[in-house]
């Protein structure tokens, strides 16, 4: 009895149709498919693949699926984007793993001096002698916008960043007049420039460099009315300018480095021989405050410039250490390991790093951020 259950069953394994794996249900494909690699995914855009993947792949709901899976993966273990002062870029990737990698990646080769921001896989060079301003994934490379420039202006400085209410990438530059520092803002898609308006502080970081968190681009600046020192900040969605005069030190001092710690904005002390305080801006009894968050006993010596990348899942912190080299320090052992080595991945000798970015590989582009399919 037993047997002849057991050659029923099996002749009901025979006869049952297996599923294809290029014909799983297009919602699972979905899920599949969002969790690859970018590079993986545009081997996939080729000719010879099913179309049914090429099509799910250039639809925007997908990429932003696909950059949504590539941010949470980059919350256990982040890749760092570093850039040089000979304009070669490279990434460091899975800071943390045992499976750290360095991958060199293009980089435009007309620049001259550069500033740079980095918001949701796109970069936004600002070649600030000649006023262009370039936005671009560095993964995808065919598609490269460059932003209507006026050469007889000389900006100041640039922001990048994204309204996720209205869904809008926006560049927001400033301009020296004669009354001062204007803004102007350019919303991609729309394709021309929009004056804004005064800018009620001045930033006091070389090269204007800021950083963006939750819709709003911040800086350290110092008020024109009456000179206080404190952060401005741009709300992207409302595009309004406004400065908040509340520090936790008295005095901004040029050893002063402004990041995102662990989605919070962070102020990085680093003017003591001896230690490195972190504070963090959050809320605290209805109120936004500056929170003491780490004091660091910094084992390097003399440190010319420290800027905090990220705090890893076991409490070590990915640091920029004197423009020189990625280190991640263990806060509790006091000691440094530095990063794989991405120096090696440089062309050009005497390399030093410019910026440094937490950065998530997406297949965003400025044709589909700017609404272009």
């Amino acid at each position: 009895m037993i047997e002849n259950q057991v050659v029923v069953e099996r002749k009901r394994v025979k006869k049952s149709k297996c599923v294809a794996w290029w014909k799983l249900p297009q919602d699972i494909t979905f899920d599949i498919l969002s969790r690859l690699p970018v590079e993986t995914l545009i081997q996939c855009r080729r000719p010879l693949i099913f179309k049914e993947w090429r099509t799910t792949i250039s639809d925007p709901l997908f990429v932003h699926a696909q950059f949504a899976s590539a941010s949470q993966a980059n919350d256990q273990n982040p890749d760092i984007l570093v850039v040089t002062n000979k304009w070669e870029l490279c990434m460091v990737n899975h800071v943390g793993c045992i499976n750290e990698s360095v991958k060199r990646l293009p980089f435009p080769n007309y620049l001259s001096k550069l500033g740079m921001n980095s918001c949701n896989g796109l970069l936004c060079l600002w070649d600030y002698p000649f006023n262009r301003i370039t936005i671009y994934n560095p993964f995808i490379t065919n598609d490269i916008m460059m932003l209507p420039y006026d050469r007889t202006r000389t900006s100041s400085g640039c922001g990048f960043g994204f309204d996720p209410i209205k869904n809008q990438y926006k560049v927001v530059a400033f301009f020296w007049s004669s009354t001062g520092l204007d803004a102007e803002v350019y919303t991609l898609g729309l394709g021309s420039w929009r004056i804004i308006g005064e800018v009620p502080f001045n930033p006091l970081q070389p090269e204007n460099e800021n950083v963006f968190l939750n819709g709003t681009l911040y800086w350290l600046a110092k008020l024109r009315a009456g000179g206080r020192n404190g952060i401005g900040y741009f709300d992207i969605g409302r595009e309004k300018f406004q400065f908040d005069p509340t520090l936790p030190f008295n005095t901004v001092s040029g050893k002063i480095d402004l990041s995102v710690l662990q989605g919070l904005l962070s102020l990085t002390d680093y003017s003591s021989h001896e230690n490195v305080v972190v504070w963090v801006r959050k809320c605290s009894g209805g109120k936004m405050a500056w929170t003491k968050q780490f004091v660091l006993t910094f084992p390097e010596g003399n440190i010319c410039s420290l800027h905090l990348l990220y705090v890893l899942k076991n409490g070590e912190i990915v640091i920029e250490h004197n423009r020189q080299k990625l280190v991640v320090f263990n806060p509790h052992r006091k000691q440094t390991r530095e990063i794989a080595n991405y120096s090696g991945s440089f062309k050009r000798k005497k390399s030093f790093l410019t910026r440094t970015f937490v950065h998530a590989e997406s297949l965003i582009t400025p044709r589909i951020c700017g609404g272009v399919q």
